[in-house]
Order: C-alpha cells, then sequence, then structure tokens
C-alpha cells in the first residue's frame, strides 16, 4: 500500500509524561477496529517491544466491543420501538358485512330457483347411470389396488374412468336437452 493511503506521521505518534513517543490514541483506535491498512509499518513494529501500547490497543479493542454491542442493543429497542408505532398506526380490520353477505346468498337462491325444476328427474337419472357404472369402476380400483395392474394398464384404467365420467356428464346433459325439447321449451 502506497504511504498516501496511509496516516501520517504526526497522526501516528504522540509523546507521554516521560517525554517518550508511543502510538497515538488515533493508531490505537484504528488497529484495535482493525483498519489495520492505513497504519504504517513502523507503528506494528513499535508493537513488538512496547507493553504499554500493546496494553492500549487491548483496552482499546474492549471498549470498542462494548460501544458496538451498546449501538447493537440500541438499534434493536429502535427497531422494536418503529415496529411498535406500526402496530398501533394500523386501521382496525373492517367488520364482515354479513347483512351484503346474507343478501348474496338469499338472490342466489332465487335465482336458482327456476332451474330446480328438472332436479328430481335429473337425480333419479343421476343416480340410474351411476348404479350402471359403478361395478365396472368399483372392479378397476380394486385391481389396481391389488397390485394386479401394471402402470400401463393403471393408466389405460385412469383414462377409461374420465372418459365415463365424460359420457355422463354427455348423456346427462343430451337426454335434459331431449326432454325439454319434448316438453316444447
Amino acid at each position: 500500500m502506497s504511504d498516501d493511503n496511509q496516516l501520517p506521521p504526526e497522526l501516528v505518534w504522540e509523546k507521554n509524561g516521560d517525554g517518550e513517543e508511543h502510538l497515538s490514541e488515533i493508531v490505537l483506535a484504528t488497529i484495535a477496529d482493525g483498519q489495520v491498512s492505513i497504519v504504517p509499518e513502523v507503528a506494528f513494529t513499535h508493537l513488538q517491544w512496547c507493553e504499554g501500547c500493546v496494553r492500549a490497543i487491548g483496552e482499546s479493542a474492549m471498549l470498542s466491543a462494548r460501544v458496538d454491542s451498546c449501538l447493537n442493543e440500541w438499534a434493536a429497542e429502535a427497531v422494536q420501538h418503529e415496529r411498535a408505532k406500526a402496530r398501533v398506526s394500523l386501521a382496525p380490520p373492517l367488520p364482515v358485512p354479513w347483512f351484503a353477505v346474507a343478501a348474496a346468498l338469499a338472490a342466489a337462491a332465487l335465482a336458482a330457483i327456476p332451474s330446480l325444476e328438472g332436479a328430481p328427474l335429473w337425480f333419479h337419472e343421476s343416480c340410474r347411470v351411476v348404479i350402471h357404472a359403478l361395478p365396472a369402476l368399483v372392479h378397476g380400483v380394486v385391481t389396481i389396488a391389488h397390485g394386479g395392474a401394471s402402470a400401463p394398464l393403471a393408466v389405460s384404467y385412469a383414462s377409461a374412468a374420465l372418459l365415463m365420467v365424460m359420457g355422463i356428464g354427455i348423456a346427462m346433459r343430451n337426454s335434459a336437452n331431449v326432454r325439454m325439447e319434448a316438453q316444447g321449451r
């Protein structure tokens, strides 16, 4: 590192009460904080033989650690305080508009009344179709469950079940349309 990026000599040294030169508080704090790149080599040479400066760096490091700990505690308290303020400033939740929900459900029920005219017939036909299709479906599920089916067979059963469900839906829809046409609607 060049000398331009390091502390100048007037900041590195200071005289103590005996007139001896030792490392300044600036250098001691800089080393204790781990910013050694700006400290000249001559300061580290001095540290090799000066017990007083080594002790001072230790004290400075301890002070730095205590200050760091206090700052972390202060920051945590500040964050908690800000969070508490944010919780207090939040608006209370809006109440559930039960009347509007009940009105919407009532309107939906009233709108469904005309489609309920053919419900008994639809239910009867659905039960009849399911009763006829159920044995084949149960047989396929039992075969697969007992491990008597390989992966391709399981896929074919699943495809057949899907086609059966779709066929039931189409048949029910078509029979309802035929019935409506016969009734003149």
